[in-house]
């Protein structure tokens, strides 16, 4: 093991001082190691809100000062070795770190408040202002009450449970609450671990966050215990709740009251080593899903007997404390059974707000919009961590059922609705019934059939196909199910029967259920054109808009004007401005590409993309990951080098089930030219057909994808040109991978989005106004994103130049090109266009209009470049010209068969080539001679005999 520096820190009351003992760094014989930096973000709060500890009648007390509202943040490039210092010298009652990313920092202090306080574009510590940087950067693990006496017993614990992290920059930092003691009496030990380890690329965080939980459950790392009110709550080493950017880490210690001294831990381990690629960590397998699965069952069925206690505990006493407002028992035992169980808040439900005033859910169901944001204490817990009134947010979307979401124990969605449906079952009037509850499921507005399966409308935006189990719970949470018995007078109630579930949801789409085709987040345009600038549902389209829980859909000026369109062009331009586009033409491709990505569901086709740069580290990932970040999807990179045909088929088809969005075939070989028949189908097919996986059925799903490919010095082929938008980029830097930008463009895509989507719908209503005429050069495979993205971006490329030509244009705005300029490029200068001019140019020279077989083509190659046996030899210096000697360059790539020419195989090629015009001429079929076929070259527009 390669130790760093190891900090043993005492801290007493008011004196952040501190007592260290350095293990000096390690230096190789003969050699400097550098230190990689990465960023992190020191947040400096306005008032305290650290923990402080004293001794209160011999017992150690903890106070929580506060929460987090005011304050600012700097973003800071360090070491581990610098962050060490950093978190000693830090003032534990004002300072905490967060590891993700600001919007445009630049270096500089700035000031954030709190949601509900901020002004338009101010900055706030939410998801909205705070992602994962996409470069270097750190992964946090938080070991709750974990019994550890040395960092290096945190370490290889981690390491145990991820061998990859073995050789990985890590720094361990013992928790605010560890090691404290009076005198020489040490009143805790290591109650808690902070783990911070270097990454190459911070974005994966997301992922790795899925592979840290499950090898958790796999290594019996995780089980679960039984919460207050009789919830399943996930125990771990590892805690489970840290993985987002915007999350506080109290890392700099805790205040010590008189007397108290606190020795904190922090020690770093391989401070040189390089970031870690986590490229190298699998996903979970298909087998270990199942594991996982099984290993889940089996924790909550040895804790049911005590969540049902609980829950019974609760749901009576909370049921006493209603009745003592009014409420009858039977109604106060119903309403809160419904909230514990089913985390249903029915009309009678108590709320407490923010400020502690409680209100029924009856009066947030009156007026929902009027509550949309305000905070609540959780609805189960109001006491969770002291009372706190900010665990919980109301959330009202318009054709959706409003919400409370509590961050309480790692997050829970409460569903606010009225009474529930009784339901009551007769022989022979299922279908009735059915329908009932298809007409609940239906005025939640999160249900709808959506190809050719039941699907629910998550918080984040995402469709997700219905299971059995989950539409069972649900429909028990919406309805009261009740059959009469046999000799009975009243019914009683059951539960949902299998029959009506197993109905449901496979013919859901029969019940009158809404149907879906398109879910957008944001103002857009529809596929019949018409724009829309608030959330809801287009029942002619099929399309739903919601609103993410972070982010008010952004305001369209619907009438724009010369300034508004500059306004909105600087908008969509920003966070790509520094990347280095070759030309004009290929900026605009991208703003084309990324135009695409914000309104690919109002087009049935689409094509793809291409970005291509010299070298590596140029941009061309993270110009994909803007186009999923303002498409929302979810991140789809895959390894372009590692796919087969089938496999890339089965991918593709597993994407447009999930609803499509932006998928990237990454790093394609470089050099290479890349041409794929699957990629080309997809491209252009509206739907798509194709096996379930672990099933047997096949089903034709909307096509709502866009594919992009990256790679350096890559070609595409001739048949993927036509459908390709070719992107360039051109750094002159040696190493273009160090250069530094004064924002992330990740992130500031995430915090413009709406803005950036309103922008481009602004850029469409200037197009509108003007009453410009469509291109007459209209691509045929994509007619819908013809009219609707390329149309307006290649009229706003004439508006800026005739701007410029009126000296009317702004320096910071720079000129475009019609979007198709580089597809069009790219097929002039394609592989297979190129092969086929060499050949139209030797022909003509060897051949002239002559009627020719393919074996008088093999002859004079076998003449040229053939030994005595019939092998092909390298190319020597000779009388054939230029032409001719290209001609056989070709020819080997295409009509070789075993190291000799074949004629077969040239023939194929011919034929495959006939009556494609490359600089006005063609090759024609002559029909046969000696049972052979005849080709001819012709000018373009001539008849065969017309030569």
């Amino acid at each position: 093991m390669q130790s760093g520096i190891a900090v043993f820190l005492t801290r007493p009351r008011h004196c952040f001082k501190n007592q260290i003992v350095h293990t000096q760094q390690k230096k190789h014989k003969g050699t400097h190691i550098m230190a990689s930096c990465f960023p992190v973000t020191i947040i400096k709060s306005s008032r305290d809100i650290g923990k402080m500890y004293s001794l209160k009648e011999g017992s150690l007390e903890k106070e929580v000062r506060g929460s987090l509202s005011n304050g600012t943040e700097r973003s800071i490039s360090v070491t581990l070795a610098d962050l060490s210092q950093r978190l000693r010298e830090g003032n534990p009652s004002r300072e905490a770190l967060v590891l993700g990313q600001f919007a445009d920092t630049d270096g500089a202090a700035q000031r954030f408040t709190t949601k509900s306080r901020a002004t338009d574009g101010g900055l706030t510590r939410s998801r909205e202002c705070i992602h994962w940087s996409p470069c270097t950067g750190l992964l946090g693990l938080d070991l709750d009450d974990s019994n550890f006496n040395s960092a290096n017993e945190v370490r290889q614990a981690i390491v145990k449970l991820f061998p990859e992290f073995e050789a990985a920059g890590i720094l361990v930092v013992s928790s605010s609450s560890s090691f404290i003691s009076e005198g020489n009496t040490s009143l805790t030990s290591g109650r808690g671990w902070h783990v911070f380890i270097m990454l190459k690329n911070q974005s994966d965080i997301s992922r790795l966050a899925l592979i840290i939980k499950g090898r958790c459950w796999l290594a019996d790392q995780a089980k679960y215990k039984v919460g207050k009110v009789g919830q399943a709550l996930v125990a771990a080493q590892i805690d489970f709740c840290v993985f987002q950017p915007e999350r506080l880490w109290y890392s700099f210690g805790a205040e010590m009251g008189v007397g108290l001294e606190q020795h904190r831990v922090i020690e770093s381990f391989h401070h040189e080593a390089s970031p870690l690629d986590t490229s190298c960590i699998a996903d979970l397998t298909p087998t270990e899903h199942k594991q996982i699965e099984a290993i889940k069952r089996r924790e909550r069925d040895k804790i049911t007997s005590e969540c049902g206690a609980k829950r019974a505990e609760w749901s009576e006493r909370t049921a006493r404390q209603m009745m003592d407002r009014g409420t009858s028992y039977e109604i106060a035992k119903e309403t809160t059974r419904v909230a514990v169980v089913h985390q249903v808040l029915t009309p009678d439900f108590v709320l407490t707000t923010q400020d502690g005033q409680q209100i029924l859910v009856s009066n947030l169901l009156e007026n929902p919009k009027q509550w949309h944001g305000r905070y609540f204490h959780d609805p189960l817990e109001p006491e969770y961590r002291d009372g706190k009134g900010d665990i919980a947010v109301f959330l009202c979307v318009d054709g959706r059922c409003p919400v409370i979401y509590s961050h309480a124990h790692g997050g829970t969605k409460y569903r606010l609705q009225h009474q529930r449906t009784t339901v009551v079952l007769h022989e022979g009037e299922y279908d009735k019934a059915e329908r009932t509850c298809a007409k609940s499921l239906g005025l939640t507005g999160e249900w709808f059939w959506m190809n050719e399966s039941l699907v629910s409308i998550d918080g984040g935006g995402n469709a997700k196909r219905a299971s059995l189990e989950q539409l069972r719970l649900l429909l028990e949470n919406l309805c009261v199910f009740k059959k009469h018995r046999a000799g009975g007078n009243e019914p009683i109630r059951i539960n949902a029967p299998d029959r009506l579930v197993t109905d449901i949801l496979i013919m859901a789409g029969s019940f009158a259920l809404p149907p879906l085709r398109n879910l957008v987040t944001g103002p857009c345009v529809l596929p019949d054109g018409r724009p829309m600038l608030t959330p809801g549902y287009d029942e002619a389209t099929q399309t739903l808009g919601i609103q993410l829980s972070d982010q008010e859909w952004g305001i369209v000026d619907m009438q724009p004007d010369d300034a508004a369109l500059f306004d909105a062009l600087r908008v969509i331009l920003g966070p790509i401005r520094l990347f280095p586009f070759s030309t004009p033409e290929d900026r605009a491709a991208f703003v084309a590409t990324l135009a695409t990505s914000a309104w690919r569901s109002a087009c049935s086709t689409v094509p793809m993309a291409a970005f291509v740069a010299h070298t590596a580290g140029s941009g061309k990932t993270m110009l994909a990951e803007l186009c999923g970040i303002l498409g929302h999807s979810a991140p789809s990179l895959v390894s372009a080098g590692t796919l087969l045909e089938p496999d890339l088929d089965k991918l593709l088809f597993a994407k447009c089930l999930n609803g499509g969005g932006v998928v990237t075939l990454d790093n394609v070989k470089t050099g290479s030219e890349f041409g794929s028949a699957t990629v080309s189908a997809y491209t252009t097919s509206s739907t798509i057909s194709g096996r379930i996986l672990g099933h047997s059925k096949t089903q034709t799903v909307a096509n709502r994808m866009q594919i992009i490919l990256t790679g350096n010095n890559i070609r595409v082929s001739c048949d993927n040109s036509r459908r390709c938008l070719l992107v360039r980029l051109s750094t002159n830097d040696e190493n273009p991978a160090l250069r530094k930008f004064p924002f992330i463009p990740t992130a500031l895509v995430h915090k413009n989005r709406q803005a950036i989507l309103a922008a481009f719908l602004t850029i469409y209503r200037g197009w509108k106004s003007a009453n410009s005429p469509m291109p007459e050069d209209a691509l045929g495979s994509f007619p819908e994103w013809d009219a609707i993205v390329r149309a307006p971006l290649a009229w706003l490329a004439q508006w800026v130049d005739q701007q410029a030509t009126a000296g009317s244009l702004p320096i910071d705005i720079p000129t475009l090109a019609d979007p198709i300029a580089t597809l069009i490029d790219n097929m002039g200068t394609s592989p297979e266009t190129e092969r086929l001019r060499v050949l139209h140019d030797a022909w003509y020279e060897s051949f002239g209009n002559k009627r020719t077989k393919a074996g008088d083509l093999i002859s004079l190659w076998q003449n040229a470049r053939c030994d005595q046996h019939g092998y092909l030899q390298p190319a020597s210096t000779g009388e054939l010209s230029g032409h001719t000697d290209a001609l056989f360059d070709v020819l080997e790539q295409v009509a070789a068969l075993n190291g000799k020419p074949n004629s077969r195989a040239l023939g194929r090629w011919l034929a495959g080539l006939i009556g494609v015009v490359v600089a006005g001429r063609k090759l024609v079929d002559a029909g046969m001679r000696e049972g052979s076929r005849v080709f001819s070259l012709e000018r373009a527009g001539a008849t065969l005999s017309e030569g």
